[in-house]
């Protein structure tokens, strides 16, 4: 199975992906054998790749590397758009390096051994949040009335992001929720 970043061919050979869905809870049970669980949210999810290279093919670890450390202009890791049928089957259309990037020497087949870390970038429950925390500071900057003729700093927004279909679908039966909620209270 093939992994492309922004388009890039990961190179190498003997290539393992393997995805993890972090499902975060807190022991709610203290000193007692009881067992339930807090939610403490959804984090996003990653995915660990490891890799084969030669050592006779050294400009292929040097594109990997270059890849991990790739910066944008603002000094952050750069964001790729991950082409990979575990991550689309995961849902999974961006990540950045994440993590340690290991790279080990084996004489005896003479080749290294690459192992690295991506984590999704921007998870729809990242997104989510996000909404929830920018709805709450336009409430609360639009509840908020001057007494002193001062004006009230506007909060910028990000700019709006084209969502992909299964993204507008989400969004619908988030605000369709939300709605749902305004309405019961």
């Amino acid at each position: 199975m093939s992994l492309f970043l922004n388009q890039t061919k990961i190179p190498g050979y003997n290539q393992k992906i393997s995805a993890t869905l972090p499902l975060a809870s807190e022991d709610m049970s203290g000193n007692s054998s009881a067992t339930p669980k807090a939610e403490t949210g959804d984090k996003s999810k990653t995915f660990s790749v490891s890799t084969q290279i030669r050592f006779i093919d050294a400009d292929q670890l040097s594109l990997i590397t270059n890849l991990a450390e790739a910066r944008n202009s603002s000094n952050e890791r750069l964001v790729y758009t991950i082409i990979n049928n575990t991550a689309k089957a995961m849902n999974v259309r961006q990540v950045v390096f994440s993590g340690d990037m290991t790279v080990r020497e084996d004489e005896s087949i003479k080749s290294w051994t690459i192992v690295f870390s991506l984590a999704q970038f921007r998870s729809v429950p990242e997104k989510k949040e996000q909404r929830i925390e920018q709805k709450k500071i336009t409430e609360l900057s639009s509840s908020k009335t001057t007494t002193t003729g001062e004006a009230v700093p506007q909060v910028q927004t990000e700019p709006e992001v084209e969502l992909s279909y299964l993204e507008k679908i989400i969004k619908k039966v988030d605000n369709a929720l939300a709605s749902d909620e305004t309405d019961a209270s």
